[in-house]
């Protein structure tokens, strides 16, 4: 049986305790070797507290308020880039506003995607920065969120590196992963 694979998973065979050495052990192993070995079979775990009609619930009604959900297509994505870029119009930088962690989740789901569908070669980030600039035709005094136009000169001439706050700026502008700057 491969490892990790359990009666939960599918794949492979139910596995028990061998009342004799207390191993985890396929059932049908523990039958072989012994009539008299005893095999308990694992529990399932339960969610603790969780009342999943109720999560059912508010799952939907949240999917119906947000648009949140899996990216499966353009569309989704789209949606939930804008969506995103609501979220950081609102949030901002608090990290204690309530929809900062939906703001962390969005982002996720669009980075995900992103890396399915849009690989990005590997690059220097002042070369990624200087790439999506082109590509939104933008030039060094239209990205106040990193500072002024002699920042933006140092961080492209390789003087000056993009530090954690200006890459999670950046990321949300260009909807990409903060990785990319870093």
């Amino acid at each position: 049986m491969a490892k990790g694979k359990g009666p939960s998973r599918g794949g492979g065979s139910k596995i028990g305790r061998d009342a004799g050495s207390g191993q985890f052990v396929p059932v049908k192993e523990a039958e072989r070797r012994s009539r008299t070995s005893i095999v308990e079979p694992l529990k399932q775990p339960k969610p603790k507290g969780r009342d999943l009609d109720s999560v059912a619930q508010a799952w939907e009604a949240l999917r119906d308020s947000s648009g949140i959900g899996p990216i499966r297509n353009e569309a989704d994505y789209d949606d939930r880039v804008a969506l995103l870029n609501a979220l950081i119009d609102v949030v901002r930088d608090d990290e204690a506003h309530p929809l900062a962690g939906l703001m962390e989740i969005v982002g996720d789901l669009i980075e995900n995607y992103e890396n399915t569908h849009y690989p990005m070669p590997e690059a220097e980030p002042r070369e990624a920065l200087r790439f999506l600039m082109e590509e939104h035709g933008l030039k060094q005094g239209e990205l106040p969120e990193i500072g002024s136009q002699g920042i933006m000169s140092e961080i492209l001439a390789g003087k000056r590196a993009i530090n954690a706050r200006q890459a999670k700026l950046l990321a949300a502008r260009f909807g990409v992963s903060a990785g990319v700057f870093i």
